[in-house]
């Protein structure tokens, strides 16, 4: 009998990581979740010894690796790539990475049907990285803004079938002062390991996530706009 693939996913793009371990043949997913404010690097390492050991897993049985890789906190991001890096080393493993705001969007869109969504995540107060997503049938489109935008900014993007994304409520009510009548969601209380893990496992050959090697993967620290650079300076 075919043993089945073990599959290990981790997100540390925000102060709430998570990491989870899952089994291709029978989908059991097995997640940790810890927050820390600063950095993961201190915890990361004993999470994961946890989850092998709740798993009954050896470090030799994973044979895939997916991570989010940006963007989000410098460090965080810094941090969950070099560690996948580093892991994925001695046997060449398979790295599987995409947009860390991707999570919220498969979350939401579980329940929630709509053709355009942009997912927004604060860089700081008035300014947003953002992933556009369309969905056009069973195909997916995504686009990574490359730059912070203001929130006024957003309103050249929404049409009447646009939902505005966003990982909690503090910014709700200055985006609707700027956007006016927009559809809003909001997705934050889940691990983003195991949405991507759970993703991965009802669709193997999805064009969501991107192939790396531990050559190939890097972080993705996107700019911060020039009106942003600006902003910052004058407080």
């Amino acid at each position: 009998m075919e043993q089945q693939q073990t599959v290990l996913s981790l997100d540390t793009s925000t102060s709430r990581a998570s990491i989870s371990i899952g089994f291709e043949g029978s989908k059991k997913i097995q997640t940790l979740i810890w927050e820390k404010q600063r950095s993961h690097s201190e915890e990361l390492f004993h999470q994961l010894r946890k989850v092998l050991n709740e798993t009954n897993t050896k470090l030799s049985d994973i044979k895939k690796i997916l991570v989010t890789r940006g963007p989000g906190r410098f460090t965080g991001v810094r941090i969950g790539t070099s560690f996948v890096k580093a892991f994925a080393y001695k046997d060449n493993l398979e790295i599987l990475a995409t947009h860390s705001l991707l999570g919220h969007y498969l979350n939401f869109s579980e329940k929630n049907k709509f053709s355009h969504y942009l997912v927004l995540r604060r860089s700081i107060q008035g300014f947003y990285f953002v992933l556009e997503i369309k969905q056009q049938g069973v195909k997916t489109q995504t686009r990574a803004f490359e730059k912070s935008v203001k929130a006024a900014e957003l309103l050249d993007f929404l049409s009447n079938r646009t939902l505005l994304l966003v990982e909690d409520d503090q910014d709700l009510a200055s985006l609707k002062e700027a956007l006016g009548e927009v559809q809003f969601g909001i997705s934050n209380s889940f691990p983003h390991s195991e949405v991507l893990l759970q993703h991965y496992f009802e669709k193997l050959n999805s064009d969501l996530f991107n192939k790396y090697d531990f050559l190939s993967l890097s972080p993705l620290y996107l700019r911060a706009s020039q009106a942003e650079i600006v902003y910052r300076s004058s407080k």
